[in-house]
Formats: structure tokens, C-alpha cells, sequence
């Protein structure tokens, strides 16, 4: 059994990133109707290796918004249309290295630079 850990990429795949390289993503979301996140799951969930996938909901909001991803059919063509997002292993662990503990996701970066915003500042 393959159990697929952070298919939203540490928070990278959730939506809230505008980093130019998810442009693939949010393409074909926006072609399936669905959130980015529930495009990201459904191209884990299209590979033939992925068993179970850990998505990290932690709001109802996320969870049903993941759930979607049940509904989507990424076929071969859809999932080719992603693999200009591969980034090579070493520079993920590099890009990864560089980063203060805890905050892996440029969502999760910018939001502790942000001004307060009660508790998630702290």
C-alpha cells in the first residue's frame, strides 16, 4: 500500500500561492470546475501507486473542499499538463532547507510576516 503524505505540498497547492510555476494547476481546476486543491488531490489519486491520500484538511471548508476531488477525472493528457510543476528533488530539499522551522508553505511565510491577525501570528 502507497499512502500519499502532503499531496497539497505543505499548503503550496491549497490556492493560495501565486507562484507562476502552479499556473498547470490552476489551469486545470479552473478546466474541471473545481478549487486548486481538489485538482491537486485528484492528480495524486489519478496515478495508479496512490492507495490512500493525506490531504491535511483542517476546516470543514477543507475538508469538503478536498472531497471534490473524488468527483474529478484527471486522465493521461490532464496529468502531462502538470509536469512543467515538477521541480527536481534537489532544489525542493534545497528550497525547503532555507526555510525558518515551521513555515514550508509561502502561505504560512507570508502570513507570519503579515500584521497581527490574532492567534495564527502569534
Amino acid at each position: 500500500m502507497i499512502v500519499k503524505e502532503a499531496a497539497l505540498a505543505n499548503g503550496r497547492l491549497a490556492g493560495r500561492d501565486p507562484d507562476p510555476r502552479l499556473a498547470p494547476l490552476r489551469r486545470a481546476a479552473a478546466e474541471a470546475g473545481a478549487s486548486t486543491d481538489a485538482a491537486a488531490i485528484a492528480a495524486v489519486l489519478a496515478n495508479p501507486w496512490a492507495d490512500v491520500v493525506l490531504a491535511g484538511a483542517v476546516t470543514k471548508e477543507q475538508v469538503h473542499s478536498n472531497l471534490r476531488a473524488l468527483d474529478l477525472a484527471f486522465g493521461p493528457e490532464r496529468l502531462q499538463a502538470l509536469g512543467p510543476m515538477a521541480t527536481p528533488p534537489e532544489r525542493y530539499w534545497s528550497e525547503r532547507a532555507s526555510l525558518p522551522a515551521g513555515l514550508t508553505s509561502p502561505y504560512l511565510r507570508e502570513l507570519a510576516r503579515a500584521p497581527s491577525r490574532g492567534r495564527w501570528a502569534q
